[in-house]
């Protein structure tokens, strides 16, 4: 439909009226000049301006890959530049109600994604660790950088703000953490599951829960309309009481709803999207319509679903909407830097200084908090060296800050600068944290002398030299049986809810059998041992495994190569592929896992698959159709043509046997019966 343009005489058009109205009504305060042309379906695409920037992130990002560097830096760069040319958002065509919304999206699916990642287990496990070094790494940088920002007299220079609001909120800014920058170190290190990146992650919580409730509190003091009264004690009250509620609910929905809802939606990578996309934004629509916030929402909703066995899988499929919401974000906020000669120099002696305190102070101030806590030298080093950076959280604040006149300007450069200089800083130290704790490391011998935390030992499964099943059949039920029976670690990747809750349940029977010899008291009815062994159900870091056997099922992708890379399948002792279809991706891995001498094996059911697959580097290829026409054929020469019958009446028999001597076994008989 194309809407009526104005006479080109300037009057305004049949349609303008109209147009101002519904403006006026959905609360977009911007003014509409009669000079203004009214907008004609495809006459202004917003992949002018969108896909130029993006274009142009797409050089960018190659030279900040191989520098090892935040593509978030890129992308302020590249919109301070639009900003500098003084490209306006008009004349790029880029509406500013629709980048909001996507920026609003992105936020929402950072902050879900953020909820994901906390591990309540861990935490309760290492409470005490958790609690000295996160909360004490909160209150010792906020309250240092409080008092810079005070004593600078940077704070007091706000009009109309109170001081303390201004003095809190810019020492929260410079307190958090890059969650992004952060997570990614870890597990590119493969470090999530070591003790410091227990404890790392467990700090990110809280910053996390201080970055949401801060956000929240902040849009108390909005002063941008001062004819707006706001009774500020109320609402900070409303808060906190509706994060109370909203955390309530959701312990409710976990226990039980969401279970059995998930099962639902994990049938396909479609139902598991729109589950997921229904679920983040449902409730952060429904918190949003009760006046509390969204955020608040996304977050804690994330929380309510980290514990089910499906949570990698959720993450690839919201992975793409956070990326290009944050993307936009950082896009419109480099666009809005106004980066004349003026602001840099009153922006940067300040900016500089924050960015060195946080690089290379912050770090200091974990070892003290590891000395006191009882860590060892090295994991009160790798926890500073990790997590020594301005977050992207921070940028958010500090421009909704600006936007309530909480910030001046020139505060919202001193953030968006030191932002840039640490995670620039920060990502060189991540490459050469091995490299400094090998050269300096002896510096803090002193903390090792009073280290009193030892490496909890459990019974739980490691990614390391173990064997990995991609997909579930009846051969992979064979190899995994062998397996277990020599004590190896087996994990099973797949994408069926139904099969892992089979797995979960038959390979628990399986070790409280093979716990029988030692001689516990036994079921009468059942055969099994009445006390059940038990091991903890956060094993793989809550993500499927804690099923009491040395056989794993884990709900992931196991075409995606995230899934890869998270259960360290070139780590492997062998990789075998049991899936019949992804011939793709089974190349793809066969010549990764080549690179890294793991031995790959795949099941196929034709010569052009299997003969694709060796020249990929595939060590050997289950060649179903093969192998039976190779027993057929063996099978054959040796019946006795005068009496085929009789020989062929033998071989059932014992195959019969067979066949009933596996359905004796509980584990088989278990699976089997679901396949």
């Amino acid at each position: 439909r194309r809407w009526p343009r104005p006479p080109r005489d300037g009057r305004p058009g049949p349609c303008r009226s109209t147009m101002e109205d519904a403006a006026t009504a959905a609360g977009m305060h911007r003014e509409l000049s009669t000079s203004e042309e009214v907008f004609v379906h495809g006459e202004w695409p917003v992949t002018l301006s969108l896909g130029m920037m993006l274009l142009a992130l797409g050089v960018v990002s190659v030279l900040f890959h191989f520098t090892r560097q935040s593509n978030i830096i890129a992308c302020i760069i590249i919109g301070a530049v639009v900003g500098g040319f003084d490209w306006s958002v008009a004349e790029w065509h880029l509406r500013r109600e629709a980048a909001d919304s996507f920026i609003e999206l992105g936020i929402i699916f950072l902050l879900f994604l953020g909820g994901l990642e906390v591990d309540v287990s861990s935490l309760k496990k290492q409470y005490k660790l958790v609690l000295i070094n996160g909360l004490g790494q909160i209150i010792i940088t906020l309250i240092l950088f409080c008092v810079i920002g005070y004593a600078s007299g940077l704070t007091s220079s706000v009009e109309g703000a109170p001081v303390f609001v201004v003095t809190f909120f810019f020492g929260l800014a410079c307190t958090l953490s890059s969650t992004i920058l952060v997570l990614g170190c870890l597990k590119k290190r493969g470090e999530m599951d070591r003790p410091h990146g227990q404890i790392i992650l467990g700090l990110m919580v809280f910053q996390d829960v201080c970055a949401v409730v801060g956000l929240s509190v902040l849009a108390a003091f909005d002063l941008s309309n001062p004819e707006k009264e706001v009774d500020i004690g109320a609402s900070i009250a409303r808060i906190f009481g509706s994060m109370a509620i909203l955390t309530i609910l959701l312990i409710l929905l976990n226990k039980y709803v969401l279970s059995t809802m998930f099962n639902f939606f994990a049938a396909t990578n479609e139902m598991l999207f729109i589950g997921t996309l229904a679920y983040a934004l449902g409730v952060s629509s429904i918190c949003s319509f009760l006046g509390f916030s969204p955020e608040i929402g996304a977050f804690f909703s994330g929380v309510s679903i980290a514990s089910l066995p499906y949570r990698l899988q959720i993450e690839q499929q919201a992975e793409p909407l956070k990326v290009f919401g944050i993307i936009l974000f950082f896009f419109m906020l480099g666009i809005d830097l106004e980066l004349s000669g003026e602001a840099l120099s009153n922006a940067a002696p300040m900016a500089v200084l924050i960015a060195l305190l946080t690089v290379f102070v912050c770090p200091m101030i974990m070892w003290g908090l590891g000395l006191a806590s009882g860590l060892d030298g090295r994991t009160s080093f790798l926890i500073g060296q990790v997590i020594n950076q301005v977050s992207e959280f921070s940028l958010i604040m500090a421009k909704l800050a600006n936007q309530f006149k909480v910030f001046d300007d020139n505060i919202f450069m001193i953030i968006t600068l030191s932002t840039l200089i640490t995670f620039l800083l920060s990502g060189i130290g991540h490459d050469l944290a091995d490299t400094i704790w090998d050269k300096f490391g002896w510096m803090l011998a002193f903390i090792d002398k009073r280290a009193t935390f030892k490496e909890e030992i459990v019974d739980t499964f490691k990614t390391h030299n173990h064997v990995v099943l991609l997909g579930f059949n009846e051969a992979a039920l064979e190899i995994a049986e062998t397996y277990r029976e020599q004590g190896e670690e087996v994990l099973v990747m797949h994408l069926d809810p139904a099969l892992h809750q089979t797995l979960r349940t038959a390979y628990n029977n399986a070790k409280i059998i093979r716990k029988q010899k030692a001689g516990p008291t036994l079921d009468p009815k059942t055969g099994l041992a009445m006390e059940p062994i038990v091991i903890p159900e956060d094993a793989l870091g809550g993500r499927g495994g804690g099923i009491g056997t040395n056989v794993y099922s884990v709900y992931a992708d196991p075409e995606n190569p995230e899934s890869w890379h998270h259960y360290a399948l070139h780590h492997a002792k062998m990789v075998v592929s049991c899936m019949l279809t992804g011939l793709e991706s089974k190349t793809v891995l066969a010549k990764d896992l080549a690179k890294d001498g793991v031995p790959f094996l795949a099941v196929v059911d034709s010569d052009v698959e299997a003969h694709s697959l060796y020249a990929a580097g595939c060590r050997y290829v289950i060649q179903q159709e093969f192998l039976a026409a190779q027993v057929i054929q063996s099978l054959l020469a040796k019946s006795p043509q005068a009496d085929m019958l009789g020989f062929f009446k033998k071989q059932s028999v014992q195959h019969i046997k067979d066949i009933e001597q596996e359905q004796g076994n509980p584990t088989h008989a278990a699976i089997a019966e679901f396949l």
